[in-house]
C-alpha cells in the first residue's frame, strides 16, 4: 500500500493530505517546508489547549472542604484530593494527553492495525522528559542554589515504575507472545496505573515509613474564622500587637500562601509561549523562608570557613524600629573572620524607608552568629509593600592562611510591609428606601471609611439607571470624593424628582469605584472589591413593596451568580484579543511577543469557545479541552507522518524526535519554574518519572487492550491474513499484533539509559547534596552527561531502524 505522501496513499491520513494525490506531486521541499511549519502551529494549538485543559484539572484538584479531626475535634479546611493521587492522575492526564490521545487515535485511524507513531512517541517524550528536562533544570536554578527531593518515598516508587514500565513493554513484545499483545497483556498494562497510584498514595500518607508533612499554607477561599484568628494571633506575635489589619493579611500572604500546582506551572509556561496572558507564580524559594534564627547548616564540615545570612529574605513591619538579619559562620571556626557589608536600595529607597548602614562584622574564634540592624524609616505615607538589600562581601581571615568564602546567600532582602492602612471604604448601607416625594428632595448617602485612615484618599463615585430613570425620577451625578487624613466619612447627595407613577417601585444604582491613595473597597458588600454599590429605591406603599422587594432581591442575587460564568466565558474572548491578555499587558509587550501572539490568534480564538473552569468545579471545561486536543492531536499524526514520509524518515523515528520534541516543550518551561519557584526538587522531577509511568499505562495500555479485544471479537480477516501471512498458522483466529522491530530494543535502550540517569540523580544527591542546582560548573557537566545520554538514545534508534 503507498505511503501517505505517495500517489494513491491519501486514505492512510484521517484529517490531511487536504488535496489528496495532487498534494503529493507537490515538491518535496515545498511539501517539507509546510507540513513542518503545520505541525509546529499544531503544536502550539495543542499547547494552548493544554492550558486550558490544566486550569480545569486545577480547579478540579484544587477542591477543599471542611471536616472535624477525631483526634482533637478541630473543623479544619483539607483537600478533596491527595497531592500525590492529583499528580499521577490528572495532572499527569493533562502534561501527557497529546502522547496517550496520538496513541489511542492511531489505532482507530488504522482500523485497528497497531501503528508505529504513537507507542514510538510515548517512548521518545520520555526520553526526552527524562534527559533533556531535568539536565534543563539542574542548569536553570540561579547560581549557587541546590533543590533536592523532598519526599524520597514517592519519589522511589515512580522512579521504579517508569523503568518497570519500559522493561515491561519488552517482555510482552519479545517473550509471552512475540509481536502480539493478548488481551491479558493489555489489560495488565492498564491495571499496573491504579497500582501505582495506589502505592505511591500508600507511600504519601506514610505506610512505608514517616508521613508526609503538610506545609503551614493557608486556603484564603476557604479560611474559617477560627483558622483566620489563629494565623492572626501567630502574626501579631511575632510583629506586634498594634500592626493594622492591611499589615496582618499581607504578613500572612508572605509567610502562609501556598506554592502552585504543578498544573499553573504549565498554564504559565504555556501562555508565555503563545503571547498568552500571564500567570502569577508563587513566591520564590527566597520568598517564602522568612527569618528563622537557630541551627543554620550549610552542609558537611569544612575546613574551608563560610559566612553568609540565615535567610535570603527577612519581612519588617514600617512601625518597627529596626530589623535584624542574623549572620552566620560555618565550616572552620577556629580563626578569626572578617566580613563587610553595606545595604543597597531596592524598591525601598535609602533615607526615606530605610537608614543606609554599612560597616564590618568580626566573628571571633568559635564564634559562629552576628546580628546586623537596620533602622527603618516609619512615615504616615501609604506605601506599598517594598523591599531593600544587604550585601555581604570581602570575607577575610588577617590571622590565618586560609581563604573565607561567601555562602549562597550573601544577599539578603528585607520586604518592609506598610501598616499606615488608608482604610476601606463602603457606603454605610447597600440599600436606601425612599417614599416617592411631592417636590425635588435630597438624598444624603453616606460613604464610610473604616480601618484606617491614614493620608488623603479618593473614591470616584456615579448613579446608574434601575427601573428609575435619570432626569425622571432622579437626577445623575458623578464625582470623586475626598477623605482628608483622619476622615472618617463623607456624604453623596442624589436630588429624588417627584412623580406621578403609583403602584410600583423603581430604583437605581450609586457605585462607588477606583478609590486611591491606598485605600479599598469592601469586598464583603454588594459589588465586591471592584465597585461597591448602593441600591436606592423609590417606593410607594412601604410595607407592600419592601416584602416584594426581598422576593425580587433574592431573584437578582441568583440571576447575578448565575450571570458570574457568562461573564467570564466572555473574558476568555476578550484575553485572545490582546498579547499578554490584557490590553494594559499590551503596552508592555514585545516584538517576540506580538510574533507569538497572530501565530497563535486563531487557536486562541477558537478554544475561546471552550466553557471556563468555573462551571461545574472545571468537569465541562475538562471534557470540552479533552475532545478539542484530540482533534487537533489527529491533525499532528497525519501531519507527522506527512512530514516524515517527505523526509524519508520512518514514523518511528520522526516520533521519537519531531512528535516527542513538540508535545515535551511545555513540560520542559513548566519544569524549569516549578525548579526555580518551589524549595524543593519534587515538582520538577517528580512530574517526569510520574508522567512516564502514566503514559506507559494509559497511552499503550488502553489502545492495546481494545486493540487485542477487538481482534479477538472480530477473528481473522483476509485482509489481516494477508498483511500478517507468518502469523496466520499461529493465530487462525486473530490477534492484536505489534511487531517488536525497532521498538523493543529501542525501548531496552532507553531502560538502560533510564537506569543511569535515575543512578546519576542519586550519585548526585550523596556527593553534590541535590539533585538539581549546585557547583555551575558541577551543574552544566551533569546537564552535559544527561544530554548526551538523550543523544545516545536518539542515536541507537536510528540505527535499530536503520537496520531493520
Amino acid at each position: 500500500m503507498p505511503d501517505i505522501c505517495d500517489v494513491g496513499g491519501a486514505d492512510n491520513g484521517i484529517a490531511f493530505p487536504l488535496f489528496g494525490d495532487d498534494e503529493a506531486r507537490w515538491h518535496i521541499g515545498v511539501k517539507v517546508t509546510l507540513y513542518f511549519l503545520g505541525l509546529s502551529w499544531c503544536f502550539m494549538g495543542v499547547a494552548i489547549l493544554a492550558d486550558i485543559f490544566m486550569s480545569s484539572i486545577e480547579r478540579v484538584t484544587s477542591k477543599k472542604k471542611r471536616v472535624t479531626s477525631r483526634e482533637t475535634g478541630q473543623t479544619v479546611t483539607v483537600q478533596v484530593w491527595n497531592d500525590t493521587v492529583a499528580n499521577l492522575t490528572l495532572m499527569a492526564l493533562g502534561s501527557s494527553a497529546p502522547e496517550i490521545l496520538l496513541s489511542i487515535i492511531g489505532l482507530f485511524g488504522n482500523s485497528f492495525y497497531s501503528e508505529d507513531l504513537g507507542p514510538s512517541t510515548i517512548v521518545g517524550s520520555a526520553a526526552f522528559n527524562l534527559f533533556v528536562i531535568i539536565a534543563v533544570c539542574i542548569v536553570g536554578l540561579p547560581a549557587g542554589e541546590k533543590r533536592l527531593i523532598k519526599d524520597t518515598t514517592v519519589f522511589g516508587i515512580t522512579a521504579s515504575f517508569s523503568v518497570l514500565a519500559y522493561v515491561w513493554l519488552v517482555v510482552i513484545l519479545l517473550l509471552f507472545s512475540a509481536d502480539v499483545v493478548d488481551i491479558w497483556e493489555g489489560i495488565l498494562t492498564f491495571l499496573f496505573f491504579p497500582l501505582l497510584v495506589f502505592v505511591a498514595y500508600l507511600a504519601d500518607i506514610g505506610t512505608f515509613g514517616s508521613k508526609r508533612k503538610t506545609t503551614s499554607s493557608i486556603v484564603w477561599s476557604e479560611l474559617s474564622e477560627e483558622d483566620f484568628h489563629k494565623m492572626e494571633r501567630s502574626i501579631r506575635e511575632k510583629h506586634g500587637e498594634n500592626i493594622s489589619a492591611e499589615a496582618v493579611h499581607t504578613l500572612m500572604e508572605i509567610e502562609y500562601s501556598p506554592c502552585p500546582s504543578r498544573a499553573v506551572y504549565r498554564v504559565a509556561a504555556i501562555r508565555n509561549m503563545s503571547g498568552g496572558k500571564r500567570v502569577k507564580h508563587c513566591k520564590s524559594l527566597g520568598e517564602q523562608q522568612i527569618t528563622v534564627f537557630g541551627k543554620h547548616d550549610n552542609g558537611e564540615a569544612s575546613d574551608v570557613p563560610v559566612v553568609d545570612f540565615s535567610a535570603r529574605r527577612y519581612t519588617v513591619v514600617e512601625s518597627a524600629v529596626i530589623v535584624q538579619l542574623m549572620v552566620v559562620r560555618s565550616g572552620l571556626t577556629a580563626a578569626t573572620l572578617n566580613v563587610s557589608y553595606d545595604t543597597r536600595e531596592g524598591s525601598a529607597k535609602e533615607g526615606e524607608d530605610f537608614k543606609r548602614v554599612t560597616g564590618q562584622l568580626q566573628f571571633e574564634e568559635g564564634e559562629t552568629e552576628k546580628v546586623i540592624e537596620v533602622p527603618i524609616v516609619n512615615d504616615e505615607r501609604h506605601e506599598d509593600t517594598e523591599s531593600f538589600f544587604v550585601d555581604l562581601r570581602s570575607p577575610c581571615c588577617p590571622e590565618q592562611n586560609v581563604i573565607p568564602q561567601l555562602g549562597a546567600t550573601a544577599t539578603a532582602e528585607v520586604f518592609i510591609v506598610d501598616d499606615d492602612c488608608a482604610g476601606i471604604i463602603a457606603f454605610e448601607k447597600e440599600h436606601k428606601s425612599v417614599t416617592t416625594p411631592t417636590v425635588q428632595t435630597t438624598l444624603k448617602l453616606k460613604v464610610r471609611r473604616h480601618k484606617g485612615a491614614s493620608g488623603e484618599v479618593t473614591v470616584n463615585y456615579n448613579t446608574e439607571d434601575g427601573k428609575a430613570k435619570a432626569g425622571l425620577a432622579y437626577e445623575a451625578v458623578a464625582g470623586q470624593l475626598t477623605f482628608a487624613a483622619g476622615e472618617e466619612e463623607a456624604v453623596v447627595e442624589v436630588k429624588i424628582n417627584p412623580t406621578h407613577q403609583y403602584d410600583m417601585t423603581e430604583d437605581f444604582r450609586l457605585y462607588l469605584k477606583d478609590p486611591t491613595g491606598g485605600a479599598t473597597l469592601d469586598s464583603t458588600t454588594d459589588g465586591g472589591a471592584d465597585a461597591n454599590i448602593c441600591t436606592i429605591f423609590i417606593k410607594d406603599d412601604l410595607e407592600v413593596k419592601e416584602r416584594s422587594e426581598r422576593i425580587r432581591l433574592i431573584i437578582a442575587a441568583k440571576w447575578e451568580g448565575a450571570q458570574i460564568g457568562d461573564q467570564k466565558w466572555l473574558d476568555q474572548f476578550k484575553e485572545a484579543l490582546y498579547p499578554g491578555g490584557t490590553s494594559e499587558e499590551m503596552q508592555h509587550a514585545g516584538v517576540v511577543d506580538w510574533i507569538l501572539h497572530i501565530c497563535c490568534f486563531p487557536w486562541k480564538i477558537l478554544f475561546a469557545f471552550v466553557p471556563p473552569p468555573d462551571f461545574c468545579g472545571g468537569w465541562v471545561c475538562f471534557v470540552c479541552a479533552l475532545i478539542m486536543i484530540a482533534f487537533v492531536t489527529t491533525a499532528i499524526g497525519d501531519l507527522a507522518n506527512l512530514l516524515g514520509c517527505s523526509m524519508g524518515i520512518s514514523p518511528s523515528i520522526t516520533a521519537i524526535t519531531f512528535v516527542a520534541l513538540g508535545t515535551s516543550l511545555p513540560d520542559t518551561f513548566a519544569s524549569k519554574t516549578a525548579a526555580i519557584h518551589d524549595p524543593y526538587a519534587d515538582a520538577s522531577i517528580g512530574n517526569v518519572t510520574g508522567s512516564n509511568s502514566v503514559n506507559v499505562f494509559l497511552g499503550l495500555g488502553l489502545p492495546w487492550s481494545i486493540g487485542a479485544i477487538y481482534w479477538t471479537c472480530t477473528g481473522s480477516t483476509a485482509e489481516w491474513k494477508e498483511t500478517f501471512p507468518d502469523l496466520s498458522a499461529d493465530y487462525p483466529d486473530g490477534a492484536f499484533v505489534v511487531e517488536a522491530g525497532a521498538l523493543a530494543p529501542s525501548v531496552a535502550t532507553f531502560c538502560a539509559l533510564a537506569i543511569v540517569a535515575i543512578l546519576f540523580l542519586v550519585w548526585r544527591r550523596v556527593k553534590m547534596g541535590a539533585e538539581l542546582g549546585g557547583n555551575a560548573v558541577v551543574a552544566r557537566l551533569s546537564a552535559l552527561f544527561l544530554v548526551s545520554l538523550w543523544l545516545v538514545y536518539i542515536g541507537v534508534s536510528i540505527y535499530l531502524d536503520a537496520t531493520q
